[in-house]
């Protein structure tokens, strides 16, 4: 058994306002579209008490040719609830979303005609993201929530559907969700992207000029033609990473696409020796022109520089 490493828990809205409700955009797909599943950190090893919640462990990946699509909820309609239950030495938790799609139309019934699919949401509140489902307990409808027109012209008219699923804990929180989010465009199998330095190199001079090489023509997801320098101040980031892999600071940089395959990032200043950085594109804003899916692979580098 390992040991969990404790730590105050503090007001962390007293400043900051605590919204609650969910997100209108709610996005799903089928157990059977995931190659993989993120879980938490296992019992049996040390744990810091602010990650214990954390899908920290793999990542959500899907199959290729294969992404999520998106719900949408009507605000103030929706809610995401984890409730314990069991007993004092077998507690577990219920996790229940709430959704409701307006109007009556035939897509948004679609779903009421396969009760009995094994689902995965994402869900969204303020900046975070939790997933309910997971592949020993997949999310299922339950048979309630209704359909309908309401009994006034005032009345919402549309479709109310509840999803439940079990958890060891609440719902498990998403750490990377621009990673989630990317994954409403499938996979391009033919696109790949080659980082020099490349993911794991180490010696680089500290006047290094970082690449990403694709494959074939990307374009800009936000406007479908090619990006601009704009864009690539936003859609790329390079950052220093300390000993324990978390970020440790934002390096400023120039970042230009060259024939629609070669993005150069050009940092404003000398790196510094003996430091780890990383160069890192958003696979949501990045897509191949051809296709218009995501690049296939890993979307960023770490590497190490020295005194060579």
């Amino acid at each position: 058994m390992g040991d969990i490493i404790y730590d105050n828990i503090i007001n962390t809205v007293e400043e900051c306002g605590n919204m609650g409700g969910i997100g209108t955009k709610v996005y799903a797909a089928p157990l059977s579209f995931f190659k993989s599943l993120a879980l938490k950190k296992d019992c049996s090893v040390d744990r810091q008490f602010d990650e214990i919640n954390l899908f920290s462990e793999g990542v959500d990946e899907l199959l290729p040719g294969k992404a999520l699509f998106e719900v949408y909820s009507t605000m103030e309609k929706g809610s995401l609830i984890s409730e314990g239950q069991g007993e004092v030495d077998g507690m577990s938790h219920k996790i229940n979303l709430k959704l409701f799609t307006p109007g009556l139309t035939s897509k948004g019934l679609a779903i009421r005609n396969i009760p009995n699919q094994s689902w995965i949401f994402y869900v969204k509140t303020g900046t975070q993201m939790f997933r309910v489902g997971n592949k020993m307990y997949p999310a299922k409808m339950a048979p309630d929530g209704q359909a309908g027109t309401g009994d006034a012209v005032a009345s919402a008219k549309g479709n109310e559907m509840n999803f439940f699923s079990y958890e060891q804990g609440p719902a498990g929180e998403i750490v990377d969700i621009a990673a989630i989010e990317a994954m409403t465009n499938a996979i391009d199998e033919s696109l790949t992207a080659i980082f020099d330095p490349a993911d794991g190199d180490k010696g680089e001079v500290v006047a290094v000029t970082p690449s990403i090489t694709f494959s074939e023509a990307v374009k800009s997801a936000e406007t479908g033609i090619t990006l601009t320098p704009a864009e690539l101040a936003v859609f790329i980031s390079l950052k220093k990473v300390d000993f324990n892999g978390d970020y440790a600071g934002d390096i400023s940089f120039t970042a230009a696409i060259v024939t629609d395959t070669v993005i150069t990032v050009t940092p404003d200043a000398n790196l510094t020796l003996d430091e780890t950085y990383e160069v890192k594109f958003d696979n949501s804003k990045i897509l191949s022109s051809a296709e218009q899916g995501r690049v296939n692979g890993a979307n960023f580098a770490r590497f190490g520089t020295a005194d060579v």
